[in-house]
């Protein structure tokens, strides 16, 4: 509620309150109950993910932020840079990017957990696949509420369910109690 007056004045906010509302309508209540008691209070969330040796971490890894040089990929700014888990940067990656690459959510995901096992545990990687709803869940709700294209609402719906059963996984398999919000 403290963001509701700037919400009235800028139109992100006011789309960040509108996605997390259905978000609330569109999953699970026990998903949303861990998802925004996790945003209440992420400081189990974050132990559990610093936890894990820091790796410096792009903060931005999406496709507008990446060139591809002789073969060679570039991270474009650095802005949002910061020390974490090697798995953020994949997890963002997958959750935020995964639908222009020539392979399976699942396979691209896959390989992201895969490229940082060495460095991150089961733990780590289910808090940071459950940090992804947490991250961008408004998001897929509101694009699966509310996208003027038909295909496109269906495609959100079909991704936010997706991400929506990695998280009940996580959930699932025990790691909860150290990490989840409430």
């Amino acid at each position: 509620d403290g963001l509701r007056p700037l919400g009235e004045r800028f139109e992100l906010i006011a789309a960040v309150r509108r996605g997390w509302e259905r978000f609330a309508e569109l999953v699970p209540a026990a998903i949303a109950d861990a998802v925004f008691g996790t945003l209440r209070d992420p400081a189990r969330l974050v132990a559990t993910l610093g936890a894990a040796p820091p790796t410096l971490c792009h903060g931005d890894a999406w496709l507008v932020n990446m060139a591809l040089t002789d073969g060679d990929l570039v991270l474009l700014d650095w802005a949002l840079a910061t020390a974490g888990p090697a798995s953020l940067d994949l997890v963002a990656f997958t959750v935020g990017c995964a639908s222009h690459v020539d392979l399976p959510r699942a396979a691209v995901l896959a390989e992201a957990r895969e490229a940082c096992r060495p460095l991150v545990d089961d733990a780590v990687w289910d808090a940071t696949v459950f940090w992804a709803l947490c991250e961008l869940g408004w998001n897929k709700a509101l694009d699966a509420t509310t996208h003027a294209d038909p295909a496109q609402r269906a495609a959100a719906a079909a991704e936010l369910a997706w991400w929506v059963e990695r998280a009940d996984a996580a959930l699932r398999r025990g790691h909860r109690v150290a990490w989840r919000g409430g």
